[in-house]
């Protein structure tokens, strides 16, 4: 389209916008009955309006202006049509600026008059004007283009200065008495051009229309800029007409002093029969944990999209670190308690020789003599092979050192001194150094300063995860993330809800509704998972099956995980320090056998935890449809075992010694899966299992794991395989090491959890908890009232109303499963457990039983006569007393007196 327009390169996302817009309104090969349009909006489109791309058009001017012998038309260029409209997009060439919602136009579509008066600037800022005049939808349908929505407010744009700081004047006679009243509908193409900086407005008396509103704007702010001015612009004209054009341009000489220095590239002629990449400004504006801006950066990219493989380069693979190898890292240095250090490298990618012959246009604004390019000496960002190159740039640096390349993650480096070891682990031009000695890494980090711009960087955030060191160790969250995600997807004033998923809910595939951000929100929630969430694996793992076939049900349920997450925001993992310098790695493995609905395919949940604190998880739908639960939980110990191996060589590495001798425990609740992994007890049962997934029988064999028996009500892994209902999901959350933040330095955290009992009297604990339950089924008995139901349906929370309405969830778990018996003889031990679980039996939960029974069935106890009746005693008792006191007082004063 824009080699046939002979249109600049700079209305490439005109020429792709209007590509979407006439194939979402023309038939498929693959569907010939419907269009796109009509299968989502639900009408037949109409191509009536549709004229050429790229076509000379004259605009009628309607903003009443002009005066009586002015031109009534102004000639421009057909770069697009409005998606809520007939209106159309134009371009006017003379003033570099667009005219949307343009409605009478004449177009003239020969090629010969299509280029006579275009120049190869690209489009200036570009400022819109609101008008309120509406639309009928009775207008014909000609080239000017009536709107095909009943009551929709048309747009009118007009031209504005180029500077922001000024002001339209068309703009400020309509004053103030429309502007409070403008709303305007968003369409999924111009959603990322709105400047959502400016203040909202209250909500207008104008009825709410059912698809997603735009905010409002105050009077005066009418100049919208299209391209986001006051943020990050997208052009190098853009950003020095925006009010920050000062410090872009700083930013950007800054970018080229450091390409100078570097020795990035050579000025020379420009080659004959080479190939030529172009170049373009990228602007991002840094901003600090409280949101204000920290920092403007500008990079010069090479469009290397135009390479080929194989021709213009080769390999291009660069590792990264895996999020699991940096938790393991940093729950080795809370366990023995040693110091981060967090370095930032700037402008890697200018620090690695380019091994190709790549030539590159001169930067915008910095243009020296005429055809002269930039052979590149070093690669450049945007090219294919400068990840790949700085990797090994600076892998080689770090072995110079004498650091050794972990064989678990080659993004993890080791070196031994005479204070013990030296971790680094890199991502991209981040890292992080961990040791005993500070003045060790920070002489580390000065030795990286010779070759590289090294910044020491606070650690306080990495990789988008919010790190807090404290005392007790170390605690990583995403609060300030998951606050960002509710305000993006406007879920800041939702109701929270106490878990991620409905049990038992399951989807169908359904057409796909593209009007809703359900992958972008997806996304965002995998990003959680990855890093410090994996409370809401499985739910969010479930919906992700559903990329390519969503609508308002999915959309919905995923908006119900961030209702759970406004809720638990807060809640991260805690690493903290080794008891004894025993270091304690466990795994839960947990099956849902044919969970998926529709494949029929059963869910794997694994768990693996340090310290009691989670390293490792995974949500996955199995790859094979098992037979049996049996089977299923069997291949879930498979997958288990392939990670078991892999942290166990990962902590190996770190100097974790005690796993030497200390298998990794795998725990299931499936005793026939033990069984099946440790003999081939059912082969009848057994013999079609693939040969994959019999590896966790070698591991068992060669006793590299153990497995051991768990059961269901405290086995953790339950949760990543399917949602359950409330009381189980938050047990299985803590057990699974999903805690609140710790509390402020000097604030002392007042919970149950903080008492210290003496580990050789365990009575203590049982008698301060009988005490305690006294206590509480007292208060159980008082509060229970009956109330009369308002919702006449099944629902998972009670709605009645009368009195107080009490929803006690109690979570059971025997105070003997936590008795501290590790310092008393086994004997001792067994005995105490025992009486321990037969008080709890016959004393605890039988009296329970009798308080919590249904009241249905038996006459609530009248307590209003027993009362009266105490009272009128109480009342006899005291006046006889009285009486009788009186009369002695009496009788003694009248015997004195004789």
């Amino acid at each position: 389209m824009l080699i046939q327009s002979q249109l600049h390169e700079s209305h490439w996302e005109d020429a792709i916008r209007t590509a979407c817009y006439v194939l979402n309104r023309t038939l498929s090969t693959k569907n010939t009955e419907k269009t796109p349009y009509e299968q989502v909006i639900g009408k037949k489109p109409t191509l009536q309006h549709v004229r050429i791309f790229g076509s000379k058009a004259f605009a009628h001017i309607t903003n009443g202006q002009g005066k009586k012998f002015d031109d009534k038309a102004t000639e421009c260029i057909l770069v697009g049509f409005d998606a809520h409209s007939k209106n159309y997009i134009l371009y006017d060439p003379a003033e570099g600026k667009y005219h949307y919602q343009a409605k009478h136009v004449n177009f003239i579509e020969t090629n010969a008059s299509r280029r006579e008066s275009i120049t190869n600037d690209e489009p200036d800022e570009i400022i819109t004007t609101f008008s309120t005049k509406e639309v009928r939808n009775d207008e014909t349908e000609q080239t000017d283009g009536a709107s095909e929505t009943e009551g929709e407010e048309a747009e009118t744009y007009s031209s504005a200065s180029n500077s922001p700081q000024q002001t339209n004047p068309k703009v400020h006679q309509h004053n103030e008495t429309w502007a409070d009243e403008i709303q305007w509908e968003a369409s999924q193409e111009d959603r990322n051009f709105v400047n959502t900086s400016l203040p909202p407005q209250p909500s207008s008396s104008k009825p709410k229309r059912e698809r997603q509103q735009r905010k409002f704007y105050q009077a005066g702010s009418a100049n919208v800029a299209m391209h986001a001015t006051n943020t990050e612009p997208t052009t190098y004209s853009a950003a020095l007409s925006s009010k920050y054009a000062g410090e872009w341009k700083e930013a950007m000489d800054s970018e080229m002093r450091s390409h100078s220095e570097n020795g990035t590239w050579r000025l020379v002629k420009r080659p004959v029969g080479k190939k030529v990449l172009k170049n373009r400004w990228v602007y991002k504006i840094k901003h600090n944990p409280n949101g204000e801006i920290e920092k403007f950066k500008a990079r010069l990219v090479v469009k290397g999209f135009n390479q080929v493989k194989g021709v213009d380069y080769t390999e291009t693979f660069a590792p990264v670190s895996r999020y699991e190898t940096i938790r393991t890292l940093l729950s080795v240095a809370a366990a023995r308690k040693l110091k981060l250090v967090q370095f930032d490298i700037g402008t890697a990618y200018l620090n690695s020789e380019l091994k190709e012959e790549v030539y590159m246009e001169q930067a915008e604004g910095y243009e020296i003599g005429s055809d002269m390019v930039y052979l590149l000496d070093k690669t450049l960002y945007g090219l294919p092979q400068s990840g790949r190159a700085w990797f090994e740039t600076f892998s080689a640096k770090l072995k110079e050192m004498g650091y050794v390349q972990s064989k678990s993650d080659k993004c993890l480096f080791m070196k031994t001194t005479s204070t013990g070891k030296i971790y680094v682990v890199i991502y991209v031009d981040d890292g992080l150094f961990a040791g005993k000695n500070k003045k060790e890494l920070l002489a580390e980090i000065e030795k990286l300063k010779a070759s590289f711009k090294v910044t020491i960087q606070p650690l306080v955030r990495f990789l988008g995860i919010e790190i807090l060191q404290v005392e007790e160790g170390i605690f990583l969250h995403q609060t300030k993330y998951i606050e960002d995600l509710l305000e993006r997807f406007g879920m800041q004033d939702c109701i929270t809800l106490p878990i991620p998923m409905q049990p038992g809910l399951q989807f169908d595939g359904s057409e796909c509704d593209p009007n809703l951000e359900f992958p972008q929100l997806i996304g965002s929630l995998l990003f959680l998972v990855r890093c410090t969430r994996p409370d809401i694996a499985y739910a969010t793992h479930y919906l992700s099956r559903f990329f390519g076939s969503y609508n308002k049900l999915h959309m919905n349920a995923a908006k119900r995980i961030l209702q759970y997450l406004k809720g638990t925001k807060s809640l991260g993992i805690m690493y903290t320090e080794s008891e004894a310098d025993r270091d304690v790695v466990c795994a839960y493995v947990d099956a849902d056998y044919g969970s998926d609905t529709t494949s029929r395919k059963s869910t794997s949940g694994v768990l693996f935890t340090y310290n009691n604190s989670p390293i490792v998880w995974m949500s996955k739908r199995q790859t094979c449809i098992s037979l049996s639960s049996c089977q299923a939980e069997y291949v879930a110990l498979a997958l288990a075992g392939k990670e078991a191996v892999w942290v166990t060589r990962l902590y190996l590495e770190l100097d974790m010694i005690s796993l030497e001798n200390e298998p990794i425990c795998l725990k299931t609740d499936s005793q026939s899966a033990i069984r099946l992994a440790k003999n081939d007890e059912f082969h009848d049962k057994s013999k079609h299992i693939d040969i994959r997934h019999h590896f966790i029988r070698d591991l068992v064999e060669t006793n590299q794991v153990v497995l051991e028996h768990l059961p269901d009500k405290v086995q953790p892994a339950d949760i990543l395989t399917k949602s359950v209902v409330r009381e189980s999901f938050e047990t299985k959350r803590y057990l699974m090491g999903m805690v609140p933040p710790p509390p402020a330095k000097g604030e002392k955290r007042r919970a149950l959890c903080s008492v210290i009992v003496n580990p050789k009297r365990p009575s203590l604990l049982w008698s301060f908890m009988a005490l305690l339950l006294s206590f509480l089924t007292i208060g159980a008995t008082d509060l229970h009232k009956e109330g009369s139901p308002v919702l006449w349906r099944k629902s998972y929370e009670p709605v009645v109303i009368g009195f107080h309405a009490i929803n006690m969830r109690i979570a059971l778990i025997s105070p003997c499963e936590f008795l501290p018996l590790d310092d008393l003889e086994p004997r001792i031990a067994n005995i105490m457990k025992k009486q321990c679980e037969k008080a709890y039996d016959e004393i605890f939960l039988n009296n329970l039983e009798d308080i919590c029974s249904p009241p249905q069935g038996r006459r609530r106890q009248k307590r209003v006569i027993p009362v009266v009746v105490g009272f009128i005693l109480v009342a006899c008792v005291g006046s006889a007393g009285i009486g009788l006191g009186s009369y002695a007082i009496a009788e003694t004063h009248r015997l004195e007196t004789r």
